[in-house]
């Protein structure tokens, strides 16, 4: 059984601005880049 990460982002859109975003994203997208089996999921309440 092969082991999977799961990364789960709920962004309000009123509460973040556009850099602060993409700073909260920085580490998922790293991560996922280093593991094929690491799924990320993002939602965006704008």
């Amino acid at each position: 059984m092969s082991e999977k990460n799961l990364f789960l982002i709920i962004a309000n859109g009123a509460a973040y601005g556009d850099e602060n975003l993409f700073n909260a994203l920085g580490f998922p997208i790293a991560v996922k880049e280093q593991a094929a089996t690491t799924a990320m999921k993002v939602f965006f309440n704008v």
